[in-house]
C-alpha cells in the first residue's frame, strides 16, 4: 500500500522525548531530521500552520 519506504524514530531513553527520525525512501536513500535546543511550553497560533497556496502559485508563475 505504501511501498518500501520506512521511518525510524529515535527517543531519549530516560524521558522518551523524540530526538530524531530517519525516512528511508523507496530508492533506499535516507533523510534524517535531528532535534536540538527544544523549547517546551511554547504556544502555537493557528496562523503558524496556514499555507498560502495562492502566494506559492503566484511565485511559480513569476519564474
Amino acid at each position: 500500500m505504501f511501498g518500501s519506504s520506512k521511518i525510524t524514530l529515535m527517543f531519549e531513553p530516560k524521558t522518551y522525548e523524540l530526538k530524531q527520525w530517519t525516512i528511508t525512501d523507496a530508492q533506499g536513500l535516507d533523510t534524517t531530521v535531528m532535534i536540538f535546543n527544544l523549547r517546551t511550553g511554547v504556544r502555537f497560533t493557528d496562523d503558524m500552520f496556514k499555507i498560502d497556496y495562492q502566494r506559492i502559485a503566484m511565485k511559480r508563475k513569476g519564474q
